[in-house]
């Protein structure tokens, strides 16, 4: 059996959008809470097996119960599947694909909020994790 073979065929920005209060007072550490969001489909093109997986993350920041700033991107990684199984399919779908359109979110975003004068660094995201957690959810209902 083959190894599967998963191609970048395209990433795109469907969505942002970054808003900030006026003023607050700089040298308090902001608290940020992160958001994100997953959907997943597969589908055929010219008889080729694609996935679709799009991610939003949105990052919310805070001085106490203030909201400083949010800002948000939606963006959809295309990909083709070539030999791959049902299971090694979804892995890649849920964790690979991802963890490998996650980097371009974190940079566009960092660069949207500098642009209004926020410093914003995104930590990683664990996909394995976040993938076991919405199985177990699924399983449970």
């Amino acid at each position: 059996m083959s190894q599967p073979n998963y191609r970048i065929i395209n990433i795109l920005f469907l969505e942002s959008s970054f808003k900030r209060v006026r003023q607050f007072q700089e040298g308090i550490d902001i608290v940020v809470s992160l958001d994100v969001q997953k959907s997943v489909s597969f589908f055929e093109d010219n008889g080729k097996q694609m996935v679709q997986i799009e991610l939003t993350v949105a990052a919310i920041g805070k001085i106490a119960e203030e909201e400083i700033y949010t800002c948000m991107a939606t963006t959809t990684g295309i990909f083709s599947c070539e030999s791959g199984t049902d299971e090694s399919n979804e892995i890649f779908a849920n964790i690979n694909g991802p963890a490998i359109i996650y980097p371009f979110i974190r940079e566009y975003m960092a660069n949207l909020a500098m642009k209004g004068g926020i410093t914003l660094f995104l930590p990683p995201v664990n996909f394995i994790k976040m993938h076991q957690d919405e199985k177990a959810k699924n399983n449970s209902q």
